[in-house]
């Protein structure tokens, strides 16, 4: 972190050496936003790098990254098979909106720190892409494909959100591949509920239109 401070430094004209009484304050306000910019771009860069770096030497072909891999298409192998094919496209609606807001809740919560992912599939991929783009979008569509009732399902629903909120997230803590920083299991229930509910009723409403159009 001194190192990125110095080369900040050397960019824009700052001291480390002299922050101290609201010195830092003043840098950051006096910053344009092209120097902005250009610490934002370093910090990617050396932050992409050392990713790279871990992954290559920590993350490739370690028992969790095979984990991982698997788990990206094995969901899918048995969502193919149990689907059913006359309600393909309604239910692969449901997938892809909650593979959009799974994902983009859990990069809005991992990088605000509340937790973190000490193995990657691939260092380029979003953190945890095998949760987000398979396991999670696949047990939401065969949920909503089984219970056809609102009342089946948020009964079903709640139980996912336990089921996912605290069994399979201690699992992640207990593999090593995801750490809790500032954030307790029972927090994720009402948002794996909510999102179900959510989904739901999107699908269903974009559903209707359709047939309403037709």
């Amino acid at each position: 972190m001194p190192g990125i401070q110095a080369e900040f430094g050397i960019l824009v004209g700052w001291n480390p050496g002299n922050n101290r009484d609201g010195m830092m304050s003043n840098f950051m306000e006096a910053m344009s936003h092209e120097q902005y910019n250009q610490m934002i771009y370093e910090a990617e860069r050396q932050l992409t790098q050392l990713r790279i770096e871990n992954w290559l030497n920590l993350d490739l072909f370690s028992w969790q990254w095979w984990i991982l891999l698997v788990l990206l298409f094995l969901p899918w192998l048995v969502w193919w098979k149990y689907v059913d094919k006359q309600r393909l496209q309604e239910i692969f609606i449901v997938g892809l909106l909650v593979l959009i807001l799974s994902a983009h809740l859990d990069a809005v919560f991992s990088e605000t720190g509340l937790w973190y992912y000490h193995y990657w599939l691939t260092p380029w991929t979003p953190h945890l892409v095998t949760a987000n783009f398979s396991f999670i979008p696949v047990v939401y569509m065969l949920v909503y494909q089984r219970y056809r009732s609102w009342s089946s399902y948020l009964a079903a629903m709640a139980v996912l959100a336990l089921v996912l909120a605290v069994p399979i997230e201690m699992i992640l803590v207990w593999t090593d591949i995801f750490e809790i920083r500032h954030w307790r299991s029972c927090y994720g229930i009402p948002i794996f509920f909510g999102m179900g509910v959510l989904v739901r009723w999107l699908t269903q409403t974009m559903m209707n239109k359709q047939a309403q159009a037709l």
